[in-house]
């Protein structure tokens, strides 16, 4: 089940270490359930997102672990500089407490996942449309 608050506390998701460590780990699409743009200082920038970090999310496989928390994907096409890409998606900025800068925060939220125990939850925070807000899974 999910709760949306429509609050403004920051856009989190929850989910449990077993569900992430199978989702993430476990299975062959570690991590390819969504295909991402790095947020850089310049992109941030061109689309006046208030961070300069973070992964712009592009598109989400079905039955995915991106889609079974509840991420989006972007929908409106755009060119910035000789860059193609889509916006309007959730923008994932920590996950489990390790902001997204590149490659190497990416390999550290693995590495996170996978020394945690059962029963632990792992937070995912997002920007959804300019609006922060609470977003959690219930414990499988």
């Amino acid at each position: 089940m999910t709760a949306f608050s429509g609050g403004n506390e920051g856009l989190g998701f929850a989910v449990s270490s077993n569900t992430a460590r199978e989702l993430l780990l476990e299975r062959e699409n570690y991590w390819t359930g969504l295909t991402g743009v790095l947020i850089t200082p310049e992109l941030a920038r061109a689309v006046n997102y208030p961070f300069n970090h973070g992964i712009l999310i592009q598109a989400i496989a079905k039955d995915s672990f991106a889609e079974k928390i509840g991420l989006r994907e972007s929908i409106v096409p755009a060119k910035i500089g000789k860059r193609e890409l889509l916006l309007g998606g959730d923008v994932i900025v920590p996950v489990a407490g390790i902001t997204i800068k590149g490659d190497r925060s990416l390999q550290e939220i693995r590495n996170k996942v996978e020394k945690m125990n059962a029963g632990d939850w792992i937070d995912f925070q997002i920007y959804r449309n300019g609006v922060q807000a609470s977003l959690s899974t219930e414990k499988p």
